[in-house]
């Protein structure tokens, strides 16, 4: 697989590969690809528990809303960083 990266990516890989950090950009990008889809995975389980959480609240102890709603303001916080 060949891959471009804009200049500025690419500069960062080349500088890590030359400290030493990696033995090679495609090691670079197998990490960053690893890590990336293993926080999707922590994310989505997060997400996943908030969603049972929420459903188990007493409907005394805070604002109802629909499980739709629920899950549009957690992506909102997760667009913001507060999700992370």
């Amino acid at each position: 697989m060949m891959i471009t990266l804009p200049p500025a990516l690419d500069r960062i890989v080349r500088d890590k590969v030359n400290a030493g950090l990696y033995a090679s950009e495609s090691e670079l990008v197998c990490e960053a690809l690893r890590r990336e889809f293993a926080r999707d995975t922590v994310q989505g389980w997060v997400c996943a528990q908030a969603a049972e959480g929420f459903a188990q609240l007493d409907p005394g102890e805070s604002e109802e809303i629909s499980r739709e709603e629920f899950m549009a303001r957690l992506a909102q916080r997760r667009a913001s960083g507060s999700c992370a």
